[in-house]
């Protein structure tokens, strides 16, 4: 299930809140987007996730795509589950913070 789809121009404010959580299945929005050839293909596709779902066996569409990993205080980056495409970088939002807030 998609529980956040928006399209972002470059000066767009990213949204606050991601919805969603656990049973990560990533096949969904590749399988929509092929399924929905007439709308506007996207240049970018960008994940936020713990990398801890199903990913789709190969590249479906082609389109390039991040995996934007957020690394739960359990595990170790090197030993999140591998994407079958695209790149994988580490974000870790509780050292993003500007350290003058």
């Amino acid at each position: 299930e998609v529980h956040l789809d928006v399209t972002l121009a470059p000066t767009d404010e990213l949204p606050e809140n991601y919805p969603g959580g656990g049973g990560t299945d990533f096949r969904p929005p590749f399988k929509r987007l092929r399924d929905e050839p007439q709308g506007e293909r996207p240049a970018l596709i960008v994940y936020l996730t713990d990398m801890y779902g199903t990913f789709p066996d190969k590249d479906p569409l082609g389109i390039p795509t991040i995996w934007l990993a957020s690394c739960p205080a359990y595990a170790k980056f090197e030993s999140l589950p591998q994407p079958t495409f695209g790149t994988m970088i580490e974000y870790d939002p509780l050292t993003d913070e500007d350290e003058d807030e």
